[in-house]
């Protein structure tokens, strides 16, 4: 005889069995594909948000948590919006295109970020009126014949007032194989002077002196700011570029050779027991090369072992008072000088050796 629950599991299984038959799917499934899961994956969008799949309890990231309304009460990492695009920071014009719309408006990168600029056709020479051609972005330079090109034969003749300007003397550029569209340049000597200011030369460093090469690269060298003398230190006061000078303590310069100039009451400041000698050193810390055709600054002489410049400075010993007896113990006052002292237990007579 049957009782309830067996009519209970019969019916179950049942009802089952017709589900399975139907082809619909069982009340607790989803109808999808997933058979790891007790429950499966959920595909909704947060509130016209872009969201991932949501993560059921079969996977290992922590899912959403929702509220009624289907919004993230603790959104992932994903559902926070939209990725941000990676904001791109250039670092040289040529990463930068130019307007599609205009040939002549070019690319530029300032500080990171790409700009558009009229495309620059300053040619250097002082003769023409340069500009682009809105057809194709090609630059054109027009002879000025009232203004003319200077004519030169070396660099010399071409210099600048501008220690920032590039300038050089170049063949004046030939109509017929130049890459732009030239006149041609009515010259003498074939070779005409070029300027042009060279970018970034003034570094704001009142210690450096800038300037450009002929070949366009720009130079800071630091301001020369040598007295010639070695008993100073010399340096550059980087607020106003003045040059100061040091005076070293105990320093005194001499003539070479010439020790007693390092053995007076003003240049020896302990004469019974320091003995002073005029010493050769690198002059001004060796900056200077010297050869037996190139010569030295006043002050100093050349020292062609070494291809260096070399001063004098006094320099100090101490006075050893050796009298050469065994039997006396030599020693140096200040005030006395050499002082002798008898070691009497050691020596028969003081004349002894």
């Amino acid at each position: 005889m049957l009782n309830k629950s067996s009519l209970c599991l019969i019916s179950a299984a049942g009802l089952i069995l017709a589900v399975a038959c139907s082809g619909n799917p069982l009340p607790g499934d989803l109808g999808g594909t997933d058979t790891k899961d007790a429950v499966e994956d959920i595909v909704k969008p947060d509130n016209g948000q872009k969201d991932v799949k949501d993560r059921d309890i079969g996977d290992t990231t922590v899912p959403d948590v929702k509220d009624v309304a289907g919004t993230d009460v603790v959104p992932d990492v994903t559902d926070a919006g939209e990725d941000t695009p990676d904001v791109f920071v250039c670092t040289r014009d040529d990463q930068c295109p130019g307007d599609p719309a205009d040939e002549c408006v070019v690319g530029k990168c300032e500080k990171g970020t790409c700009v558009f600029v009229p495309k620059t056709c300053d040619d250097g020479f002082d003769c023409t009126a340069d500009g682009c051609s809105a057809d194709d972005g090609g630059c054109f330079h027009q002879y000025i014949f009232t203004q003319g090109c200077k004519d030169c034969l070396t660099n010399d003749d071409c210099r600048s007032e501008n220690p920032c300007d590039q300038s050089a003397c170049v063949d004046a550029p030939d109509p017929d194989t130049s890459l732009e569209n030239y006149d041609r340049f009515p010259t003498d000597t074939g070779r005409v002077c070029f300027r042009k200011a060279c970018a970034d030369c003034d570094d704001s460093n009142p210690c450096t002196t800038d300037y450009c090469t002929p070949e366009g690269v720009v130079m800071h060298d630091a301001v020369a700011c040598s007295d010639f003398n070695q008993c100073t230190t010399d340096s550059c006061d980087p607020n106003t570029g003045a040059c100061i000078h040091t005076p070293i303590a105990s320093c005194t310069v001499c003539a070479n050779g010439d020790n007693a100039a390092c053995n007076t009451e003003a240049t020896n400041p302990d004469r019974q027991c320091l003995i002073g000698y005029c010493k050769a050193v690198l002059f001004e810390g060796g900056i200077y090369d010297c050869s037996a055709t190139v010569g030295c600054p006043d002050g100093s002489q050349c020292d062609l072992d070494l291809g260096k410049c070399m001063g004098n400075i006094c320099a100090y010993q101490d006075n050893s008072c050796n009298d050469n007896n065994f039997c006396t113990a030599d020693s140096c006052d200040s005030a006395l000088g050499c002082v002798h002292t008898c070691i009497c237990g050691s020596c028969e007579t003081l004349t002894q050796l």
